[in-house]
């Protein structure tokens, strides 16, 4: 952990003095020790507001979180400028610096918004009556996220009366002070039940703290579980997960839902399942970070297909990190499953 922060904390000054250099003539010592005092302060600022729950504990955690994504929009603009003025393209120096800001702004505008919910249909003979899934994923509760965002989205959601619920993993971001958001998932109504595996992030935090978060909210913990509701057999997996489990599955004559976190193994799986719902990649949550994402996922964001077999990765009902997303949504996904 203390070599990842070390390492961590030398890429994020790099990348301040790559962008001062690129923008402004570093003239005297202050200047020069300017972006290493600003490295230095935003790693001290994403530590604080881990623990800070204090006044302005919000505030703080958007700002340290958002200045980290400024930092990265200003570096990549940066390394485009320094790229075509090798190719003896001259523009202004200060043009990475602006734009980046402005995406920035737009970024954040973006994160702000109400998740969007999307709806797709999905038809198979084993479905003996039309049914309406909710997919929620990547809601990382905690001080980016208040409960009257939470309360507005699921209110939203709600109004579509889904007969069953589930959630994708990585839902809690932290331990303390969960009760709103607890409440306001405990009073989610779905007739065919409401159902959650782990994230990454329920490790991160602890796995025991979080599947008690889960009971709490009158979640079904389905991690390395099989279940039937409805007319359907919905399988769940864990973060980490149990290759047995996985390889014991086998296509049943009622539809059958896979629930994993991360979008891994479909081609191989798809013979076995009917549907798998995952989360994980945020779409890349700010671009151009989607294409480093695309580099380690096949499947980054919504609806794929092999054979007779679905996989729908939901973006993030909201965000990780950096309140920003730019070119990319929140989404609360609506998938009406039909006869065929």
């Amino acid at each position: 952990m203390i070599g990842f922060f070390i390492i961590f904390t030398l890429i994020i000054t790099l990348m301040h003095y790559i962008c001062f250099l690129q923008s402004f003539t570093l003239s005297n010592l202050f200047l020069k020790l300017l972006p290493l005092l600003l490295s230095s302060l935003l790693m001290f600022l994403l530590s604080f507001t881990r623990q800070y729950n204090g006044f302005g504990a919000t505030y703080l955690h958007i700002l340290a979180h958002n200045w980290l994504g400024f930092i990265f929009l200003w570096f990549c603009f940066s390394m485009l400028y320094i790229l075509l003025k090798i190719c003896r393209l001259n523009l202004p120096v200060f043009l990475p610096l602006i734009i980046a800001v402005v995406l920035t702004l737009l970024a954040t505008w973006t994160a702000f918004k109400e998740p969007l919910i999307k709806q797709i249909e999905i038809a198979s003979p084993k479905i003996k009556r039309p049914l309406l899934l909710a997919q929620i994923s990547d809601t990382h509760l905690g001080k980016n996220i208040t409960p009257k965002r939470l309360e507005k989205a699921l209110k939203e959601m709600s109004a579509y009366k889904p007969d069953l619920i589930v959630f994708t993993g990585d839902i809690f971001e932290e331990q303390e002070n969960m009760q709103p958001y607890i409440d306001l998932i405990k009073n989610l109504k779905a007739p065919c039940g409401k159902y959650v595996i782990s994230g990454n992030h329920e490790y991160y935090g602890g796995l025991a703290q979080n599947r008690e978060l889960f009971k709490q909210a009158g979640l079904i913990d389905l991690d390395n579980k099989t279940t039937e509701t409805c007319g359907l057999i919905i399988n769940g997996v864990s973060d980490m997960p149990d290759m047995n489990f996985l390889n014991n599955l086998k296509p049943q004559k009622e539809f059958n839902i896979l629930l994993q976190h991360q979008p891994n193994f479909f081609k191989e799986l798809s013979p076995n399942i009917d549907l798998m719902l995952s989360g994980h990649t945020h779409a890349g949550q700010i671009w151009p970070f989607n294409y480093l994402v695309a580099l380690r996922y096949k499947y980054l964001s919504g609806l794929y297909k092999h054979g007779e077999s679905n996989l729908y990765v939901n973006p993030g009902t909201f965000y990780w990190g950096p309140s920003m997303r730019l070119f990319t949504h929140n989404e609360i996904t609506l998938i009406k499953l039909n006869e065929k």
